[in-house]
């Protein structure tokens, strides 16, 4: 639904904060959870540290929706639904979103949130997707390299996301 990007992002940009260059963090250099090669595909010239401290929240939400919400075609999914898999796309790609809910549904793992899955997606109940959803997020960052490091912070995220879609879901709603 075109009228949640605004929460979905929201919520987002307040999980990614601002500028971190952790060492060891697989994502290097991010601001508003964007990444410096990101931003150089954005920017179509290779970016800088300082290019990527500049980003505005402002300039991150213009990321945002063509890259991951458009990405995983968020406004053809369901409230709550759509914020799981744009936060996850914007941690581990939106490809690698839309193929982890293509998994959930039984579906192609093209990573294309197309038709087949939209209707896939229709009979389930949203909490299922979006608890279930969690979960294949946790399975995925417990498999990353950095997990040690990193892994609570990530999951403790995917929690914060789950809670904050559900809120999103209409009681008794399934699509």
């Amino acid at each position: 639904m075109l009228a949640n990007f605004d929460a979905c992002c929201s919520f987002s940009l307040r999980q990614e904060g601002g500028f971190c260059d952790v060492k060891g963090d697989p994502g290097g250099a991010t601001n508003h959870g964007i990444t410096m090669a990101e931003l150089a595909t954005v920017l179509g010239r290779p970016a800088t540290i300082a290019d990527v401290r500049a980003l505005t929240a402002a300039q991150a939400e213009a990321i945002y929706k063509p890259r991951y919400w458009g990405a995983v075609n968020g406004d053809g999914l369901p409230a709550g639904v759509d914020l799981v898999v744009m936060d996850f796309g914007i941690n581990a790609g939106p490809g690698a979103s839309a193929r982890q809910l293509q998994a959930l549904l039984h579906v192609e793992q093209d990573g294309d949130i197309g038709p087949a899955t939209v209707m896939a997606l229709a009979p389930h109940d949203r909490s299922w997707v979006i608890a279930a959803l969690t979960l294949s997020h946790q399975a995925y960052y417990r498999r990353l390299p950095g997990y040690s490091e990193f892994g609570p912070g990530w999951i403790a995220r995917t929690v914060r996301c789950q809670a904050a879609a559900g809120l999103m879901v209409p009681h008794g709603a399934t699509t």
